[in-house]
C-alpha cells in the first residue's frame, strides 16, 4: 500500500489513513496521543539500555506512527516544518556537516543549502550527512529530551493559544523526527523500508486500513 520510495508527506498521509478513525474515536485530545508517543520512546530507551537492538526496528516504526499521529491531529506538515528547521544543514552552526562544539542557545534563521529531499529515505540520508558522528546513546537521550519538550510546548499552547506557542510545537515535533532518524542512522536502519514493510497490510495487527482494532488490542505486541 506504500513503498520504501515514498515521500515523507506520503508516509504521514498513509499513517493518518490507517489510524485517524481510531485516534478520533478513542483519543479525546492530542495529550492522549502524546502519552502513547512518550511510552514508545521510553521503550526505545529501554531496548538501547539493555542492548536489545533486535527490538528496535519495531519500536522505531511504532514511534514514527505516534509522532505522525500527533502532527496530523494538529495539522502540521512534517516535511514542510522539517525543511524550515533543517534546510540541508545544522540549524545551530549552519554547517552542511555539523561542526558544533557546543550547542547554541537558539537556532539561526537559515536559507536552504540545497534542494529539499523528496523521499523519506532521502531525508534520512540528509541527516546522516549533517550528523555523521552521532552516537546511539546520545541520539536516544536527545529523543528523551525532545518528548519532554514537546509535552511542555503543547501544554503552553493550550494555555495561551498563540501562534508563537504553536510554532514551538511544530519545532519540537521536528526534533522528535530528527532524533528518530538519527537513532536509525546509528543502527544502520532504513526507516522507509521498515515502515513500508511493517505497515504493508495497513495496521500490522488487524491487517486493515483503516485500523479496526481499537486501542486495547493495538497496545498488545504485534
Amino acid at each position: 500500500m506504500i513503498t520504501s520510495h515514498a515521500s515523507l508527506e506520503m508516509f504521514q498521509e498513509f499513517n493518518w489513513k490507517i489510524y485517524q478513525l481510531n485516534d478520533d474515536r478513542h483519543c479525546s485530545s492530542v495529550v492522549d496521543i502524546i502519552s502513547y508517543l512518550h511510552r514508545d520512546i521510553t521503550r526505545i530507551l529501554k531496548a538501547v539500555r539493555k542492548e536489545k537492538h533486535q527490538e528496535l526496528e519495531k519500536r522505531i516504526c511504532v514511534t514514527f506512527s505516534w509522532a505522525f499521529a500527533v502532527a496530523s491531529r494538529l495539522h502540521i506538515n512534517v516535511a514542510h516544518e522539517m525543511w524550515k528547521r533543517f534546510p540541508g544543514c545544522c540549524p545551530y552552526c549552519k554547517g552542511a556537516v555539523c561542526d558544533c562544539k557546543e550547542r547554541a542557545d537558539s537556532r539561526q534563521a537559515l536559507t536552504a543549502a540545497r534542494d529539499r529531499p523528496e523521499s523519506l529515505r532521502d531525508w534520512q540520508k540528509m541527516f546522516a550527512a549533517i550528523y555523521p558522528n552521532n552516537k546511539l546513546q546520545d541520539s536516544v537521550m536527545h529523543l528523551a529530551e525532545e518528548i519532554g519538550e514537546l509535552s511542555e510546548a503543547i501544554r503552553n499552547f493550550f494555555a495561551v493559544h498563540s501562534d508563537e506557542a504553536f510554532n514551538n510545537i511544530a519545532e519540537e515535533i521536528v526534533d522528535i523526527f530528527a532524533n528518530l532518524l538519527g537513532t536509525a542512522n546509528c543502527l544502520d536502519f532504513d526507516v522507509a523500508a521498515l515502515l513500508a514493510d511493517y505497515y504493508k497490510d495497513g495496521c500490522p495487527k488487524c491487517q486493515q486500513c483503516p485500523c479496526r482494532c481499537g486501542y486495547i488490542v493495538v497496545d498488545q505486541p504485534v
